[in-house]
């Protein structure tokens, strides 16, 4: 039976582990901005309710109150900049994991398998197929990057928290001009939930061993259009990857 070689082998788990440690670090820096994003907006917000003591004991002019609802937008964005951060980084996460899931589902298909059918024991290769770990932890997997979700969540609830506090300050002290900051706090609700939507989705790692078997399925087909598997061995073939596929 046909197999692929070592060297592609080889190349495409070393491409696979590069792919997870490049999730791994990519995770680290948008932890890191993330934070710097929230220490940001935390230290405008500090000042600008400051602001807006100072204005409701005294009367505000018309250009202090142009500064002061822009100033309140202006923290909506900070406040929002993290989903600006995370969106890319988990478009980049989706890549990834599609990537691994069709990387280990070829693997399995066309140097594995293949390696568990021939009569050369020292040509076995069986680590995507018998290795146990990611199965057994399967109820983890779905946790992984959790941290996207929960930072976009944590961000668009702390934007919804300030605006509905700054839209009743503007009411009642009228320092702000609060037709404005309805509009854009509408605007950027819309415009942030269709975010985190994307985020949760594209973050979201349970399906990662449903669209692993889809792909197998996929490449078995393949394998067998275009004559890697030889009629006689295709039995022993179809067996050995519905082991796997039942797991």
């Amino acid at each position: 039976m046909k197999r692929i070689t070592e060297y592609e082998y080889k190349s495409l788990r070393d491409e696979m582990i590069s792919r997870i440690q490049l999730m791994y670090s990519h995770n680290v820096g948008l932890i890191t901005a993330i934070f710097a994003a929230f220490a940001i907006a935390a230290s405008f917000s500090t000042w600008f309710y400051g602001q807006v003591e100072i204005a409701s004991n005294s009367m505000a002019t018309e250009d202090y109150r142009l500064i002061l609802t822009f100033s309140s937008i202006l923290i909506s964005i900070f406040v929002l900049s993290p989903l600006g951060i995370m969106l890319p980084f988990s478009v980049r996460n989706r890549d990834n994991v599609g990537q691994i899931e069709s990387l280990s589902a070829y693997i399995i298909v066309f140097a594995e398998v293949p390696s568990l059918l021939s009569k050369n024991d020292s040509d076995y290769i069986g680590w995507e197929t018998l290795q146990k770990k990611a199965t057994l932890e399967k109820g983890v997997l779905k946790l992984f990057n959790v941290e996207y979700s929960i930072f976009a969540c944590v961000s668009f609830l702390i934007f919804v928290i300030s605006s509905i506090i700054n839209i009743v300050l503007s009411f009642r002290y009228e320092i702000m001009n609060s037709i404005v900051l309805i509009c854009v706090s509408i605007v950027l609700m819309m415009l942030s939930l269709n975010t985190v939507i994307m985020i949760v989705l594209k973050s979201n790692n349970a399906r990662f061993f449903s669209n692993r078997k889809k792909l197998i399925r996929m490449y078995v087909t393949k394998a067998i259009e275009s004559g890697f598997v030889s009629d006689s061995e295709r039995d022993a073939f179809y067996s050995l990857v519905n082991q796997f596929l039942t797991k």
